[in-house]
């Protein structure tokens, strides 16, 4: 009897680091992510800072060409650059959603490990 009070308590107490040890992980993992999407945050920042600046050149080339055609080609490449930055503010945009809901996700963890 002893010796299986004895087991039980041993395998409880494995149990119980184990799920330690799952949840610290889970802390980690969303930790992780968390700082993997504030990268590429910041990366949809730079891409749309560049292509503004892009467009800013572009826009002066238009007045400044000569031909119709020209002028034509120029304002295709400024819709293209428009179109990578409302792309970039749409990732923008599904990133905030994300990192909202891992937020949640490890304060909930964190207040359970706490």
């Amino acid at each position: 009897m002893k010796r299986l009070v004895i087991f039980c308590a041993i395998l409880t107490a494995c149990q119980y680091s184990s799920v330690e040890e799952s949840k610290e992980q889970g802390v980690d993992d969303l930790k992780r992510a968390i700082e993997a999407i504030e990268d590429r945050q910041r990366a949809e920042y730079e891409i749309i800072e560049e292509q503004e600046r892009i467009i800013s050149v572009l826009e002066q080339n238009v007045e400044a060409a000569n031909s119709e055609g020209m002028k034509e080609k120029i304002r295709g490449d400024i819709y293209e650059k428009r179109i990578i930055i409302r792309d970039a503010e749409e990732n923008l945009k599904n990133q905030k959603e994300i990192l909202e809901e891992l937020g949640s996700k490890l304060d909930s963890l964190e207040a359970v490990g706490g």
